[in-house]
């Protein structure tokens, strides 16, 4: 089957408008990179490309040619909200349509800016996820059946419409908010997904 799909893969068969409405799956390859530079790029609240975004890429893919070859498709914040305050620094996810070049950013760094940073490979089924809506962990909000619970008070209401002043986890009841770093139901998430972590390779060809 491996021998087959190479096979279709190295006969450069334009499949895209061969069948109207269908075009190719193009697998992308992501790096995440922390601390990097906020003021390196601009994103706006939909991640819509604009015109500082697409020279950015330019200006990334001619810094890193040498060091790590890399055909960069898009880049995006790891973690933003639309209407949040700007940091000086922030995580983001740089995607590649090559598995080598991204290979080759995590064993090299990343070039930004002429500083080097480490890049690690993006796998969000290997980070804690917290659903915004019920407040457990292991799933997101677009992927959630169950009933709302408040992330301050545990109520059944949307978080944004909280009134009270005080706080309940609504994981483990604590006094605190359900997304407290030190909540012991994020905690244990945590200690989860490590563990899944550390059964994996940190790169794509291996």
């Amino acid at each position: 089957m491996k021998e087959q799909a190479k096979a279709i893969r190295e006969a450069n068969i334009n499949w895209n408008g061969a069948y109207p409405g269908i075009s190719i799956y193009r697998p992308k390859y992501g790096v995440v990179i922390h601390g990097a530079p906020a003021r390196a790029i601009n994103f706006n609240p939909g991640y819509e490309e604009t015109d500082e975004y697409k020279s950015t890429i330019v200006e990334w893919q001619a810094e890193n040619e040498n060091r790590n070859n890399a055909n960069i498709t898009s880049i995006k914040p790891l973690r933003q909200k639309a209407g949040t305050e700007r940091k000086k620094h922030q995580s983001i996810i740089i995607f590649m349509d090559n598995a080598e070049a991204a290979d080759r950013c995590i064993l090299n760094n990343f070039l930004i800016e002429s500083q080097s940073f480490r890049a690690e490979k993006y796998a969000p089924h290997l980070w804690v996820t917290q659903c915004y809506k019920c407040q457990n962990f292991g799933h997101i909000v677009k992927n959630c059946d169950k009933e709302e619970q408040c992330g301050k008070c545990s109520g059944p209401h949307p978080t944004a419409e909280c009134t009270s002043n005080e706080h309940k986890c609504a994981n483990c009841h604590g006094n605190h908010t359900a997304w407290h770093l030190e909540c012991p139901a994020r905690n244990i998430a945590g200690e989860r997904v490590q563990a899944s972590r550390e059964e994996q390779s940190p790169l794509f060809c291996e």
